[in-house]
């Protein structure tokens, strides 16, 4: 009884059920014959109707219809430094292999603030036995910051990666400081959004004094533009653009080995000299040191590195 309601139950969703129960249990020629050829039967019917109407019904599935009283609203437009930040940030995130090799430093970054935030600093300077730690933290912070920034240089690479299309970014109508600013403004995406969360987390964990909170920010910000602006002038000096695989500019050219050793070398010097000074204005003065550093080097770039750019072919 249970196996016949089962059957019913599933005539009822499939009408062929009772036939192919039918072939099984009784050999029924005729059964075999409705339940191979009438499947058969439709399909064919199917095939046919849809064969007959199938533009037209594609045609309406992917046709929009719109009211006829249509009125010209304001139209928007971006400047020429936005439009190719667009283009810039576009290029940047399509490149799995150009994220992976240059965001690592800010990810370290944010991994290191949260585990201060998880663990405390009490708790890590024990583990590594250095009980003052949440002192040290305090003053030094800035200039660790600032280490894991130089890691996260985009701009080493970004003039080679133009690669053959060059030609296009030099043809359209833009001053090359404009093309530049739009490549140092991706590192600075990438760099300055982990900079203002990290040091945020780390404040409110190691509660610094003003002074320290203010320049947790201020350097390692500085330092983002300084290496930003730095990785540019290398890679004009340095580009590459005969690449078979954009990991060989990104990862392997002269340009990106000479950028981070340079970044790396204006990050380490003054956290090396931090602890053999005792002035409670030594983060003011590099910071003050930073920002002429980027006078330097934006006037450099604005100057000569337009004359490189154009000579560029």
């Amino acid at each position: 009884n249970f196996g016949k309601n089962l059957i019913d139950m599933c005539n009822n969703i499939y009408p062929l059920t009772n036939t192919y129960f039918k072939i099984i249990s009784n050999n029924d020629l005729i059964s075999l014959l409705i339940y191979t050829l009438l499947p058969i039967l439709i399909f064919i019917i199917f095939t046919k109707i849809l064969t007959k109407y199938y533009i037209n019904i594609n045609s309406k599935l992917k046709t929009e219809r719109k009211n006829a009283n249509y009125k010209l609203g304001k139209l928007k437009e971006s400047n020429q430094l936005f439009a190719l930040y667009k283009k810039e940030i576009k290029r940047y995130f399509g490149s799995i292999m150009y994220v992976t090799n240059t965001i690592m430093g800010s990810l370290m970054l944010i991994i290191m603030s949260f585990g201060l935030l998880i663990f405390g600093v009490d708790k890590i300077g024990q583990i590594i036995e250095i009980p003052t730690l949440s002192k040290i933290v305090s003053s030094v912070m800035p200039f660790v910051i600032s280490l894991f920034v130089s890691l996260s240089v985009t701009t080493q690479a970004s003039i080679s990666l133009e690669g053959k299309n060059l030609w296009i970014i030099k043809s359209i109508p833009v001053k090359p400081i404009d093309i530049f600013k739009s490549k140092i403004m991706v590192n600075l995406t990438v760099t300055v959004i982990p900079i203002l969360i990290s040091s945020t987390i780390i404040s409110l964990v190691i509660k610094p004094p003003l002074n320290a909170v203010i320049f947790m920010y201020i350097l390692p910000i500085l330092y983002a533009v300084l290496t930003s602006i730095l990785g540019l002038i290398i890679n004009l000096h340095f580009p590459r653009f005969d690449f078979k695989n954009e990991i060989y500019v990104i990862k392997q050219s002269i340009a990106s080995m000479i950028s981070i050793f340079v970044n790396l070398i204006l990050a380490i010097i003054p956290l090396a000299i931090y602890f053999n000074v005792k002035s409670n204005m030594y983060v003011q003065i590099v910071s003050l040191l930073v920002f002429i550093l980027i006078i330097i080097s934006y006037i450099y770039i604005d100057k000569l590195g337009t004359k490189k750019f154009n000579e560029l072919n």
